[in-house]
């Protein structure tokens, strides 16, 4: 049976003076068989991954640029995402699909760049929100 995983995916909450006590909370917290991870707004990744290094929680990417380099101003890719320790990345998130238009190729090509670049790809399967409330989730 796989262990379970629990990932708590910051998104634009938390500051830097939070990473720390956040992560050291969540070592106090008895999950047994569990691996647990966050996902920090890229500003915070390096300082969360010095802060959860002793702390046996692993550090995802809440989003990944499928090229390995190039002039993709603002994009951050799995080489640089795996050069400062982050063990993954989640993609496919309901709101990069609506607000960006990721397409289920764009999420792909995503999915192949972590595999290459020895990233786990997190990948968000579900619907958005109206199709939720409208029952269409089934």
């Amino acid at each position: 049976m796989r262990k379970k995983i629990i990932i708590a995916n910051w998104k634009m909450h938390k500051l830097g003076g939070d990473v720390e006590p956040y992560c050291h909370s969540l070592t106090q917290r008895q999950c047994r068989d569990v691996d647990v991870c966050v996902a920090p707004p890229f500003p915070l990744l390096a300082k969360t991954v010095a802060a959860a290094k002793n702390d046996d929680i692993g550090v995802l990417a809440q989003n990944v640029h499928a090229a390995a380099q190039g002039a993709f101003t603002g994009e951050v890719s799995p080489l640089l995402l795996a050069d400062l320790g982050v063990r993954g990345a989640i993609v496919g998130h309901s709101e990069r699909r609506t607000l960006f238009n990721e397409d289920d190729e764009t999420v792909a090509h995503k999915v192949q760049a972590c595999l290459q670049a020895d990233l786990q790809p997190f990948l968000c399967v579900g619907e958005a929100a109206a199709q939720r409330e409208q029952g269409e989730t089934q």
